[in-house]
């Protein structure tokens, strides 16, 4: 829910700002995505929720690119932006799908019957 969140936030933004690129803007939606990855990822133990943090760690370093005048060109910008999102939903697909096979697991391993006393 906070990809989508913030992905529907900088949307509006970068429609609201056209043709110009949202810095500041884009920047405090990188940090508060950051921010609830982080707390997600601490607050579970989970690995993949901390492959999502660092790939939106990525977005914000591109943040700092930008305002120091070193970043890429606004399509560039849009593109690398897009593939970050798509890396953090496979991310968090991949983990979705290991966590529902340890849980499909886990029945069947309960429901093996129990070995005959000899």
């Amino acid at each position: 829910m906070l990809i989508l969140i913030a992905d529907i936030a900088a949307d509006v933004f970068m429609a609201v700002a056209y043709p110009k690129f949202p810095g500041l803007s884009m920047c405090a939606i990188d940090f508060a995505l950051a921010s609830g990855l982080l707390f997600i990822a601490l607050r579970f133990s989970s690995v993949w929720l901390g492959g999502a943090m660092l790939l939106q760690s990525i977005a914000l370093c591109l943040q700092a690119f930008d305002f120091v005048g070193d970043g890429p060109s606004i399509p560039a910008h849009y593109l690398i932006n897009d593939l970050l999102s798509y890396a953090m939903v496979a991310c968090l697909i991949a983990g979705l799908a290991g966590s529902w096979r340890r849980s499909q697991a886990k029945p069947r391993q309960a429901r093996a019957p129990a070995p005959l006393p000899s």
